[in-house]
Order: C-alpha cells, then structure tokens, then sequence
C-alpha cells in the first residue's frame, strides 16, 4: 500500500491538468508492473501497516495540495456542476443497487474468485511473487498476477474475514463505475459525444452494460470474472495516456508502465486495445495518424515489457481448454449466432436458464446500427457534412463485432482466444453500439436527468435485479457461516495439542464433488463453500482438492476421499481433520479401518469434524 500510495503522489504530481483520469486509473497496473519488475529482479517488497498509512496519508495531502494548486486553472470542460453532481449521484446509487443484491454475503457466490485471495496470501508470505504457486494447482494460471499483486497489500490488515470483505466490495465498485469510467473516456478522448449531455452519455452506458446488455447485473453473481471486469475499468484510463493529445517523455514512462500491468492484471487488455485503436482508426483515422508514432513507441516498449511472463507462460505449457473453444465448424458458428434466437456470443448469460431473455440478438442491433444511419442521414438532409461522429462510431462497433464473433468462431485467425475468452472481452462493443446509436438523435437536454432517473429505476423492477437477488439466495454465504468456518479452521489449527503447524502440516479433507473437467485437470467444488477459502482464512489446506488446490496423491482414490497409501505419507507430526457428513464418515471409516479417528466438538451445515490420531 505504501508504495502503491507513492506511485499514485507521483503520478498525480506528474499529470499537470485538471483530469485526474490519467493518474487514477494508471496507479493501480503501475504498482502492478513495478512490484512484478522488483520481484523478477529477486527483490522482496516489506508489507508494513505503519508504512502504509504513512503513504495514505501523503496521497491525501498530495490530492489537497494539487487540488489548491490547481483551483485557479482552466477547466478541462465546460461541463454544468449540476450535471457533475448528477454523474456522481447516478454512481452512487448504481453502487448502492449492486451492494444490495449482495449485502448479506461475505464472500462474492462462484467458485473462481477464491483465486485471488488466495494467490494475494501467497505473495504476501513471500514479499514478491513467489517462485512455485505450490501449493497450488495450475487454476490460477487463468488468472494472471496483477488483481492478486493488489490484494496482497490488504493483507497488512491480518484480518482474513475483513480483507474478504474489503475484495468483496471491491469487485462489487469495479462493476458498478465500470459505465461511467468507458463513457468519460469516449467523450473524453473517442470524440463521439456528438456535442451530448455528459450525464446522459453516462446514463447510457449505465443502460447499456445493466440493461442493454444485462452482464455487469450478474457479473458479480455469477461469472468471478474478477481480473477481466478490473481491466476493463482501467482500461480507458490507461488508453487515455495512450491516446490523448499530451505528450511528454514522462507520460511514455507511465503509460508504458500502466499498459504492462494492464497486460498482467488480465490478458484481454492486449485485445481490449487492439479494439479501441481499430475503433479510433474507423471512427477518426486522421487523429489516429498523427499519433500513430507514439502509439506504436509506447506499445512496443509494453510489449517487450510483457513478452518475458507471456513466454514463460507459454512454456509452461498453458493454453485455454479445447472446451472454451466451439466445436461448430466456423461457418456454423457464425451463422448461428447472427441468427439464433438466442445468440451465447451476443448475450453472455444465454446460456443459463434466466428469466430475462433478449432473442434474436444481432438482428436487434443490426437494425439499431441502420436506425442510426438513417436519422444520421436525416440530419445531414439539412445540414450537409459527412457522417457524424456518433454514427461513425456505431458503424464503428457493429464492424468490431463482426470481427470479433469472426475470431471467435475461428473464421479469423483466433491468436490463442477461444469463443468463451472472445465474448468476454468484446460484449463491451455491445454497449458502445447502443451508446453510439442513441447519439445520433439530438436530444433535449432534460432527457438526461429522464434517463438518469430511468435506469436505477428500471433495474429495481426488472427481472435482472430478482434474478440476482435469487442467485444470491440460493449461493449465499451469511456472515454467520463464513465467520463461523475461520472460526473452526483456526480452533483445528490452533487449538488443544495439534500436531502440526503451518501450511504443509494442516491438512483437511472435506466433502467436494468433481466438477468441470479441462481436459486433464478438474475444478473441485466444495459442498460447503467456504472452504474453497480455507487457505485465506488459515494455514489449512484442503488435500483432497479444491478450484485452487491440486489433490494430494491418493487423497482422491475412494470415492473422491483419502485412500491408505495418503496416511502412510504424512509426517508424523501432521494434523488431519476430516468435515464430512456423520453418515459418509462411518461409511468411509469401515473402508479404512487401519486409521484411528476421534471426533471433535465442531458442526458446520451439517458437516462433524474427525481429527486423525
């Protein structure tokens, strides 16, 4: 956090104008990109509590000085204070409306975002990446280092219930501004506003990715896409400092910093720019070429930045499974999805059966993008030019999503991006076409206050927000359970005689069920899921295996329970604490009757605890 704050001092003190949007989203994938380069460099950084707040401190006086400085100074907009305060409350409620569906859960619901933390409590052990995720299974190569390099610095807190919390809402913000940082960005550095209300392109893009599109209302639900939704949101930050008309030789330093930890935050951020400079390059090709020389100095020093953990992951062997990719022949990939009635490119949550249905998607937005050429055309009846920027702009995002359902399908050459990777880091494109399309008509300006009011609104009525709300019921973790799971886990780990300490010696086999299978590899899920954490909240491991953890040999071989052979490994001094339902223990104690339990006083749902002696 120390250094995290002192980079943020830095930058704020570099960035001279009123827009704070270079300095604030660049902070997070430098801090990434330093502490990956001092790691590699065999460097260890110091985790300090004083330190950190010594560091926050400063940020806080570094902002009021700046701001002092800078009070006299031109405005970066002409944007009304009205309309500023309305942008700032639609966030806020947009914010609330997100926490409430999750208010009552410690934990976010799936399975995938355990990784984080638990990749986050491994760098913070070692003080910089470590050199082998063992314990750990090869799961965490899905997501990359940087979200984990992050968290890592809350473990300063030495509270795991409330850093999860703290990740909780975390992921819970990233969802809910994502709208306002990518409508900031357009208007900002895209140029198609189209001379529009600012809150109403931010009322836009709040319609577009929570009710156009739907993903971000169970983004959080559902899918623990945790590090894609984080890049996405630092994304037009980080593309600001690239594209923006400021140039120095300091702001090539950082943004070829912050493009490289954008990189090692997730991997889509290399496609994610690619599809922002190709909407540049259709929407406004001149503006491009003047600055082509710079974007391409600064991208390729990122690159050559980026190269080496890309190529060690490639030598490790990692690559998307075979079943992200579609098995369809290319032709019948893309033709289903532009006609099916329900497109899983064009609508991610397709899939799963949801109430909310939006069928026949790309025929939808393919009469938007001629609606938009048509009142474009119109207005140009009596105006004259050539097309206008928002028009462009939709022409712009249909063209990208042809491209991108191309490569999904493998019709175009695919770069290692499977159909499943693909969607996920162009269903963005949706919204900038709806956005775009909405544009083109001159609006009145009480129509963004309207839309502002329409669409937290719409989301507290539809059947988006009761779907997340039902999903949260029914994978809910009350603060009850989870904080009653640290408690057991640190009473196994701590309590009366262990035999054992630390991450090798606890070990806990609990009931888990073999879930999806990646070719040779398998995500085990946990009946109970706080134990997918059971890392974070302890020094426990969990043998017989989890999302994150490889099983131990023979802790799988009866009926997905520890056979004899993993008895006769452990260390004499081990602890070994059973969590199974009363009934499947006696079962399982009949089948390995060489092995002497007793039970302890400890029930989690239904699950009795029995200590190997």
């Amino acid at each position: 956090m120390f250094l995290l704050s002192a980079i943020f001092v830095a930058l704020l003190l570099v960035e001279r104008r009123r827009d704070l949007l270079f300095p604030v989203m660049a902070t997070p994938p430098v801090f990434v990109a330093v502490f990956y380069g001092l790691s590699k460099a065999g460097l260890a950084f110091p985790y300090s509590r004083a330190l950190d707040l010594a560091g926050l401190a400063a940020a806080a006086l570094a902002v009021c000085l700046v701001a002092w400085h800078r009070r006299g100074g031109p405005r970066a907009d002409s944007t009304p204070a009205r309309e500023i305060a309305g942008i700032y409350l639609l966030a806020a409620v947009l914010c609330g409306l997100v926490f409430l569906a999750l208010r009552d859960s410690v934990l976010l619901p799936p399975v995938d975002p355990a990784t984080v933390p638990s990749y986050a409590r491994l760098i913070y052990l070692a003080g910089r990446l470590p050199d082998t995720l063992a314990p750990m299974s090869d799961a965490p190569f899905l997501y990359p280092p940087g979200f984990s390099i992050l968290v890592s610095t809350l473990w300063v807190l030495h509270d795991p219930l409330r850093l999860l919390w703290i990740f909780k809402l975390l992921n819970l913000a990233v969802v809910a501004l994502l709208p306002f940082a990518w409508s900031h960005f357009f208007g900002s550095t895209l140029g198609v506003r189209a001379n529009a209300s600012p809150l109403l392109v931010a009322a836009l893009f709040a319609a577009g990715f929570f009710v156009f599109d739907g993903t971000l209302v169970l983004a959080p639900v559902l899918a623990g896409k945790n590090a894609q939704l984080l890049v996405l949101l630092l994304a037009p930050g980080v593309l600001h400092g690239l594209l923006d008309e400021h140039r120095s030789p300091a702001r090539a330093v950082i943004t070829a910093l912050a493009l490289t930890g954008s990189f090692l935050i997730h991997y889509s951020m290399v496609y994610v720019a690619a599809l922002v400079l190709l909407f540049r390059a259709i929407v406004d090709w001149r503006g491009l070429w003047a600055r082509l020389p710079w974007v391409a100095g600064v991208g390729a020093v990122s690159a050559a930045l980026a190269a080496p953990h890309y190529l060690w992951m490639r030598q490790a062997g990692f690559a998307l499974p075979a079943e992200y990719a579609t098995r369809e022949s290319p032709v019948a990939c893309v033709a289903g999805d532009l006609w099916a009635a329900e497109s899983k490119f064009f609508f991610i949550f397709h899939d799963l059966d949801l109430d909310t249905r939006w069928p026949y998607r790309a025929l939808v937005m393919a009469l938007i993008v001629v609606a938009a050429l048509t009142a474009d055309w119109w207005r140009r009846r009596t105006t004259g030019g050539g097309l206008g920027p928002a028009a462009r702009g939709a022409v712009a995002s249909a063209l990208l999503l042809a491209f991108c359902l191309g490569v999904g399908c493998e019709a175009l050459p695919a770069f290692g991006a499977g159909y499943d990777y693909v969607r996920w880091f162009s269903f963005p494109i949706m919204v900038w076409l709806f956005v775009c399309a909405v544009l083109v008509v001159k609006t009145p300006p009480w129509l963004a206050w309207v839309a502002a009011a329409l669409v937290p609104a719409w989301l507290l009525v539809s059947p988006m927000v009761r779907e997340a709300r039902s999903f949260a019921d029914a994978w809910r973790y009350s603060r009850a359970e989870v904080a009653g799971a640290a408690q057991v886990l640190r009473l196994v780990q701590d309590g009366p005689a262990p035999r054992g300490r630390g991450i090798a010696d606890c070990r806990l086999v609990t009931s888990s069920d073999r879930g999806t299978s990646f070719e040779t590899r398998h995500h085990i899920v946990q009946r109970y899921r706080p134990f997918e954490y059971a890392f974070v909240l302890s020094d426990c491991r969990v043998v017989n295996g989890t999302i994150n953890y490889r099983p131990e040999p023979h802790a799988r071989d009866l009926d997905e329970l520890p056979s004899r052979g993993f008895y006769e490994t452990l260390p004499d001094d081990a602890t070994v604490v059973l969590f199974l339902e009363p009934a499947r223990f006696e079962s399982y104690r009949s089948r390995v009757p060489e092995v002497a339990f007793e039970e302890l006083p400890y029930t989690l749902r239904g699950l009795r605890a029995y200590r190997v002696r």
